[in-house]
């Protein structure tokens, strides 16, 4: 047994008949056909998209659970502040990662260089010594960028020495410097000897000045050698110079001794 359904108004049949034959009511529904194949898409998108909510809800709730672990004790609310600013730098680094030079640099171990604790200690103590680096640096390019004029000077300097000693032999020069390391050696031997201390220099050079006195006596026109006999030595003996001299020279004999056992 059917059911019959009552006739529509008159007055509301006319009203769609006068909307379907509207010229922009044709235009929408032929657009509208035109599109069917996509409405039918998004239809069964939604139809599965609303098939899966829970997993979509389960899903939803474990990222929000990661997000609260990794916000820690800062707060989901910071976490979700920086937000932009990770997807920011996510696309820059995948923006870097197609870059071929990114792939050169990740295969060819300087990350893993880097990462090396003496690698990081050697930058930790150039980076605290950044400021004198930066200062050798530029007096090293200020004396590369003068290096002409240096050369120059150099240059200049040896003429001048040539034209102040033209003869120059160069085989005595190498003799002077090859025995300057002696040289230096027996000095450091004097001075450790005690022989250049200002009261052993005084009596040497007194010493030598007696001598030479003598020496000059000896020599002279009107000197005349004396002949002593024992009874000679012996007056000489009693004179207070001749005896202060063979006294200092006992005791320098006596100490002399003592350094000898």
């Amino acid at each position: 047994m059917g059911i019959t359904l009552p006739p529509p108004s008159t007055a509301a049949h006319d009203q769609l008949l006068a909307r379907l034959n509207d010229e922009k009511t044709v235009e929408a529904l032929n657009r509208l056909l035109d599109r069917l194949d996509v409405i039918a898409f998004v239809a069964e998108a939604l139809d599965g998209f609303l098939g899966r909510a829970n997993v979509v809800a389960d899903s939803v709730a474990a990222s929000m659970a990661d997000l609260r672990k990794l916000a820690g004790e800062a707060g989901t609310a910071e976490v979700v502040d920086k937000l932009p600013k990770l997807a920011r730098a996510g696309a820059r680094l995948a923006d870097a990662s197609e870059n071929p030079a990114f792939n050169r640099l990740m295969e060819s171990g300087i990350i893993e260089k880097l990462g090396d604790e003496r690698t990081i200690t050697s930058l930790k103590a150039l980076i605290e010594r950044l400021e004198l680096a930066v200062f050798t640096l530029e007096a090293l390019e200020g004396w590369l960028r003068r290096g002409d004029d240096i050369a120059k000077a150099m240059a200049e300097g040896a003429e001048d020495l040539r034209g102040a000693v033209p003869n120059i032999d160069v085989q005595k020069v190498r003799e002077v410097l090859a025995a300057l390391p002696p040289l230096v050696d027996a000095g450091k031997s004097l001075m450790a000897s005690g022989m250049l201390e200002p009261k052993t220099v005084a009596v040497l050079g007194a010493v030598g000045r007696s001598a030479a006195q003598s020496f000059d006596e000896a020599k002279s026109q009107d000197y005349t050698p004396r002949k002593l006999g024992i009874l000679g030595l012996m007056r000489e003996l009693k004179d207070p110079d001749v005896n202060r001299a063979l006294d200092f020279l006992l005791r320098v004999a006596k100490a002399y001794g003592q350094s000898l056992k």
